[in-house]
């Protein structure tokens, strides 16, 4: 598979309005999101490989039924430079609106 041929479809992407829809590229992304139980491993592993690849900035891949989630940030060729575990009891931050913390805990686990 070349990167011609890859394709990955976020549950969630954040990026500007002001480009607009048409105007999102991987490179504009903010935040990618992936909600994960049976494709957890292929989300941690190769999709967030495809992602850094084409310089999405930060992926979050959300255990659905933990609410563990790795985030990944600073993306290159090889994968992601920063990758880190946050408990669900922990806030997610999001770097582009720090005044909007997620915090997974207050959500019923499935």
């Amino acid at each position: 598979m070349t990167e011609q041929d890859d394709f990955v479809e976020p549950d969630f992407v954040f990026f500007k309005t002001s480009g607009g829809l048409a105007h999102l590229r991987p490179e504009t992304a903010l935040l990618a999101v992936e909600i994960s139980d049976s494709s957890l491993g292929y989300d941690r592993g190769p999709k967030a490989g495809i992602y850094a690849r084409f310089a999405v900035r930060e992926v979050w891949v959300i255990n659905a039924v933990t609410h563990e989630t790795r985030q990944f940030s600073v993306p290159g060729p090889e994968g992601y430079k920063v990758v880190h575990d946050v408990a669900p009891t922990s806030v997610l931050r999001m770097p582009f609106a720090p005044e909007h913390d997620v915090f997974l805990s207050s959500l019923p686990l499935v």
